[in-house]
């Protein structure tokens, strides 16, 4: 094995480096030839001082990186802990680590300002302290920047002059520019205004919500009464009451029971109104169809047009169309229950399974621990 050493004496910018070759056989096989390079574990003492006299003259342009000088820093340092050529560990400190970091980012502020660069080189037991001065210069300001910077420079001069300065007495106008100034609002009023409207959103989405149930359940309320009032219209007009009577009679008999202590049903409500309107003196035909308005419902609709064509062309048939009309009502409340009662098999098919789900596992594991499983 044949060995040279390059040192940092006589051969500026290069590293104390050993290099040697290196010959190996795989067996049965060939042999392979290689250069291989290491760092020297030592440099002799006599050179020390001649290697870190050299290192110190270089470092300020070794850590200049992109920069062209010291005197002006406008990108990231390499503060490195080595540098090619130098055998040196390096720990550098900065006094003012809001200007350059001690990794050497640079952070370019209003003014120029100059900064000390604290090197502590070593190697082995050799220690030795260099400084290296840099300035880093100001950054570059944008049109905007520099404007914002004559606006402040105007509105600190006014508060200046008077500490009470209002919107009347604000600059007017920079390089000949008009200047117009508004008031902010907090962010937190922005805040608080939109709560509020979301509030307010929230409260009329709900409250127009269960509005809207309440009529939905009134109406299916009034179409469960539908075919019991058919029936009792057909009743008395059978017996021989005209349809006034019958209307009035039938609203009438609701009230007795009403007082009685029966509940309150929302189609016949409807039909005392309107039998009162026809007491004070509204015209039978019009209290019919405000009957059909109010209830919002196609059936009463349907009730409060027949008994209107009736009054108005004195038709015959009205018994028979209010009996087949109370047919087809008794048809549809079969048919509305028997889907009510399918939604809530539905409903309940969940939680049946669930249940039974329940029981099984009751039933099974005590089983399966008897057995031993």
């Amino acid at each position: 094995m044949s060995c040279r050493i390059n040192g940092c004496i006589g051969d500026l910018g290069k590293r104390a480096v050993g290099e040697y070759s290196i010959t190996g056989q795989v067996e049965d096989g060939e042999r392979y030839s290689f250069q291989m390079e290491v760092m020297l574990a030592s440099i002799a003492k006599a050179n020390w001082r001649i290697c870190y006299e050299q290192f110190g003259r270089e470092l300020p342009q070794l850590i200049l990186e992109k920069n062209d000088s010291p005197d002006e820093i406008r990108e990231n340092l390499d503060l490195s802990e080595t540098y090619e050529g130098y055998p040196f560990l390096v720990n550098w400190k900065s006094n003012s680590t809001e200007a350059v970091e001690e990794n050497g980012q640079i952070h370019p502020g209003q003014e120029d300002v100059p900064v000390l660069l604290r090197a502590e080189i070593q190697y082995g037991e050799f220690v030795r302290e260099t400084t290296v001065k840099v300035t880093v210069v100001k950054r570059n300001e944008t049109p905007q920047e520099r404007e914002k910077s004559k606006l402040s420079e105007l509105l600190q001069r006014a508060q200046e002059e008077d500490p009470e300065v209002k919107k009347s007495k604000l600059p007017t106008e920079i390089e000949g520019r008009k200047i117009s100034w508004e008031e902010d609002i907090p962010e937190t009023g922005w805040k608080i205004l939109a709560g509020a409207l979301l509030l307010a959103a929230a409260v009329f989405f709900f409250q127009d919500k269960d509005l809207h149930d309440l009529v939905e359940k009134k109406k299916r309320e009034e179409r469960r009464s539908y075919p019991e009032i058919l029936q009792k219209l057909t009743l008395y007009l059978e017996a021989g009451l005209t349809v006034r009577s019958a209307f009035c009679r039938v609203a009438e008999d609701y009230e007795k029971e009403r007082k009685r202590g029966g509940r309150c049903r929302e189609a016949y409500e409807e039909m005392l109104i309107a039998t009162r309107e026809i007491h004070m003196g509204v015209p039978e035909g019009a209290a019919y169809e405000n009957f059909g308005k109010r209830t919002g419902v196609r059936e009463y609709v349907r009730l409060s047009t027949f008994l209107t064509q009736n009054l108005k062309k004195g038709s015959s048939t009205l018994l028979q169309q209010l009996k087949e009309e109370s047919v087809q009502a008794e048809e549809l409340r079969i048919q509305n229950a028997r889907k009510l009662s399918e939604e809530a098999a539905t409903k309940l098919l969940l939680p049946t399974v669930m249940l039974l789900v329940v029981v099984m596992v009751m039933i099974m594991v005590p089983a399966f621990s008897n057995a031993g499983i």
